[in-house]
Protein backbone atom coordinates (compact mmCIF):
# COMPACT_ATOMS: atom_id res chain seq x y z
CA UNK A 1 0.00 0.00 0.00
CA UNK A 2 1.40 3.40 -0.96
CA UNK A 3 1.95 5.97 1.77
CA UNK A 4 -0.10 9.17 1.62
CA UNK A 5 1.50 12.21 0.04
CA UNK A 6 2.83 14.94 2.30
CA UNK A 7 0.53 17.90 2.84
CA UNK A 8 1.63 21.36 1.64
CA UNK A 9 1.44 22.58 5.26
CA UNK A 10 4.29 20.54 6.73
CA UNK A 11 3.94 18.68 10.03
CA UNK A 12 6.99 20.56 11.36
CA UNK A 13 8.13 24.13 11.95
CA UNK A 14 11.43 25.94 12.29
CA UNK A 15 12.10 27.26 15.78
CA UNK A 16 15.23 29.21 14.78
CA UNK A 17 15.31 31.25 11.59
CA UNK A 18 17.87 33.76 10.29
CA UNK A 19 17.65 37.32 11.62
CA UNK A 20 14.84 39.29 10.00
CA UNK A 21 12.75 36.24 9.09
CA UNK A 22 9.11 35.94 10.08
CA UNK A 23 8.30 32.76 12.05
CA UNK A 24 5.03 32.42 10.11
CA UNK A 25 4.98 29.91 7.25
CA UNK A 26 3.39 31.71 4.29
CA UNK A 27 1.69 30.28 1.18
CA UNK A 28 3.56 30.10 -2.12
CA UNK A 29 7.24 30.54 -2.86
CA UNK A 30 9.26 33.41 -1.42
CA UNK A 31 10.50 33.92 -4.98
CA UNK A 32 6.94 34.54 -6.21
CA UNK A 33 6.80 38.13 -4.99
CA UNK A 34 7.18 41.57 -6.42
CA UNK A 35 7.80 44.81 -4.54
CA UNK A 36 4.80 47.14 -4.47
CA UNK A 37 4.93 50.95 -4.69
CA UNK A 38 5.04 51.19 -0.88
CA UNK A 39 8.11 48.89 -0.73
CA UNK A 40 6.16 45.92 0.66
CA UNK A 41 6.42 42.42 -0.83
CA UNK A 42 3.30 41.46 -2.80
CA UNK A 43 2.65 37.85 -3.93
CA UNK A 44 2.55 37.17 -7.65
CA UNK A 45 -0.72 35.46 -8.54
CA UNK A 46 -1.56 32.64 -8.73
CA UNK A 47 0.19 31.38 -5.60
CA UNK A 48 1.76 27.92 -5.94
CA UNK A 49 -0.25 25.86 -3.45
CA UNK A 50 2.39 23.08 -3.28
CA UNK A 51 4.93 25.45 -1.71
CA UNK A 52 5.15 27.35 1.57
CA UNK A 53 7.90 29.76 2.67
CA UNK A 54 9.51 31.63 5.53
CA UNK A 55 10.08 35.24 4.48
CA UNK A 56 12.98 37.54 5.19
CA UNK A 57 13.79 40.77 3.36
CA UNK A 58 13.07 40.68 -0.40
CA UNK A 59 15.34 38.08 -2.02
CA UNK A 60 15.79 36.21 1.31
CA UNK A 61 13.47 33.27 1.89
CA UNK A 62 13.27 29.57 2.70
CA UNK A 63 10.79 27.59 0.59
CA UNK A 64 9.26 24.36 1.92
CA UNK A 65 8.17 21.96 -0.85
CA UNK A 66 6.38 18.65 -0.45
CA UNK A 67 6.47 15.92 -3.07
CA UNK A 68 8.13 18.09 -5.73
CA UNK A 69 11.41 16.92 -7.26
CA UNK A 70 14.49 18.61 -5.78
CA UNK A 71 17.21 20.29 -7.80
CA UNK A 72 20.54 18.52 -8.39
CA UNK A 73 23.00 20.05 -5.91
CA UNK A 74 26.63 20.57 -6.90
CA UNK A 75 27.83 18.66 -3.83
CA UNK A 76 26.06 16.88 -0.99
CA UNK A 77 26.64 16.43 2.72
CA UNK A 78 24.43 14.49 5.10
CA UNK A 79 22.69 16.30 7.96
CA UNK A 80 20.28 15.22 10.68
CA UNK A 81 16.74 16.42 9.98
CA UNK A 82 13.87 15.49 12.29
CA UNK A 83 15.52 12.22 13.29
CA UNK A 84 16.27 11.18 9.73
CA UNK A 85 19.14 11.80 7.32
CA UNK A 86 18.86 14.72 4.92
CA UNK A 87 20.96 15.63 1.91
CA UNK A 88 22.26 19.23 2.04
CA UNK A 89 23.83 20.82 -1.01
CA UNK A 90 24.40 23.98 -3.03
CA UNK A 91 22.05 24.80 -5.88
CA UNK A 92 22.08 27.72 -8.28
CA UNK A 93 21.94 30.87 -6.13
CA UNK A 94 21.00 28.96 -2.98
CA UNK A 95 21.04 25.90 -0.75
CA UNK A 96 18.81 22.85 -0.53
CA UNK A 97 18.10 20.09 1.96
CA UNK A 98 15.96 17.09 1.04
CA UNK A 99 14.68 14.49 3.51
CA UNK A 100 12.05 11.77 3.69
CA UNK A 101 9.20 11.48 6.17
CA UNK A 102 6.66 8.63 6.28
CA UNK A 103 4.30 10.59 3.97
CA UNK A 104 6.99 11.31 1.35
CA UNK A 105 9.78 13.76 0.64
CA UNK A 106 10.23 17.39 1.71
CA UNK A 107 12.73 19.85 0.27
CA UNK A 108 13.75 23.18 1.81
CA UNK A 109 15.31 25.74 -0.54
CA UNK A 110 17.16 28.72 0.95
CA UNK A 111 17.95 31.88 -1.00
CA UNK A 112 19.88 34.85 0.37
CA UNK A 113 20.69 32.79 3.48
CA UNK A 114 24.17 31.95 4.77
CA UNK A 115 24.94 28.23 5.02
CA UNK A 116 25.47 28.43 8.80
CA UNK A 117 22.06 30.12 9.24
CA UNK A 118 20.38 27.51 7.03
CA UNK A 119 22.00 24.68 9.00
CA UNK A 120 20.73 26.28 12.24
CA UNK A 121 17.21 26.49 10.81
CA UNK A 122 17.38 22.82 9.72
CA UNK A 123 18.61 21.76 13.17
CA UNK A 124 15.74 23.69 14.77
CA UNK A 125 12.95 21.87 12.88
CA UNK A 126 10.43 20.33 15.28
CA UNK A 127 7.23 18.38 14.64
CA UNK A 128 4.05 20.34 15.43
Amino acid sequence: MASPSCPPDPPFKAEALPDGFSPELLPGSGGQVTIGPDGAAVPIEPIDQAVRHYAGAPGRFIDVLSGLPPFEPTSVETVDVLGTTGQLGEIEEGLQVTFALPCGTYTLLAYGVAEADFKSAIASLRFD
